[in-house]
């Protein structure tokens, strides 16, 4: 009985032995790990310079004291033109890589000097053939975007923005026998969009962007598309084209301007 025990505890040591060392002898495949989210980055600052040389196209009219005003064709009714492009500002912030808020503002003043081929009625004031009007229009416009990227990945992303644009409008005509005559218009114009992220390699990106507000009284359509270049981590540049409407007739008034062409910034990182 005791010499059938041992033989039995030997053959079971025996057989461990060899399982364990199997075991060792056997490489254990390494699981992979579960995909894990982009690194969160610093938020990102930027400022930065933009010049639009986009023209104006620009109709405008004016009820006043009861009389119906034209639909004048400013550039070319008016001669309205501007000497210079568009310079404006630029400003960016991106949190934890999806919350990303934007600012740009613009001036531009148009002026125009014509002897009129036609009468032409604005804001209650008759110009009759062959007056030589003098008019300016003086516009500030600005906008104010937040874009969350839900679709988010080393490529870069998709967003659903939302913005409001700021515009502000003064015209004046003046001739020898009239004095001063216009209006001013402010209006803030909420609107939803997208836009869309695609990072070509470390010193390229593309970027698409589409907001409007397409209905009521007052609208604007603004789409671009940019190609960013990066000159070192904190210095960039873009080249690319804008094209910007806005429109709202209300009270007798009317504004209907369209700018489209191309633009350059130049942005530094913080």
């Amino acid at each position: 009985m005791i010499k059938r025990t041992l033989i039995i505890f030997s053959a079971l040591t025996i057989l461990a032995h060899g399982l364990s060392s199997a075991q060792e002898s056997v490489p254990v495949p390494d699981l992979p790990e579960p995909p894990s989210a982009l690194v969160e980055e610093a938020p990102t600052i930027t400022v930065g310079a933009y010049y639009w040389m986009a023209p104006l196209s620009p109709f405008i009219r004016g009820d006043n004291r009861g009389v119906a005003g034209d639909r004048i064709n400013a550039s070319d009714d008016l001669n309205l033109v501007s000497d210079i492009g568009i310079p404006g500002i630029t400003a960016s912030a991106t949190l934890k890589n999806r919350h990303i808020f934007s600012f740009d503002m613009f001036l531009m003043t148009y002026t125009g000097d014509k002897t009129l081929e036609n009468d032409l009625v604005f804001n209650g004031v008759r110009y009759p053939a062959y007056s030589h009007p003098s008019t300016t229009i003086d516009i500030i416009s600005g906008g104010l975007d937040y874009n969350y990227a839900f679709d988010l990945n080393e490529k870069g992303y998709l967003a659903a923005k939302a913005t409001v644009k700021y515009v502000s409008i003064t015209t004046a005509v003046v001739t020898d026998e009239t004095p001063s005559n216009g209006y001013s218009k402010m209006l803030i114009l909420p609107g939803l969009g997208g836009s869309m992220k695609v990072i070509w390699n470390e010193y390229i990106t593309i970027d698409l962007d589409l907001s409007a507000l397409p209905m009521g009284g007052a609208q604007f359509y603004d789409t671009s598309l940019t190609l960013i270049g990066t000159i070192s981590k904190d210095m960039a540049g873009s080249v690319g084209w804008r094209r910007y409407k806005v429109s709202e007739n209300s009270e007798g008034q009317l504004i209907d301007f369209i700018w489209s062409g191309p633009f350059a910034t130049f942005e530094l990182a913080f």
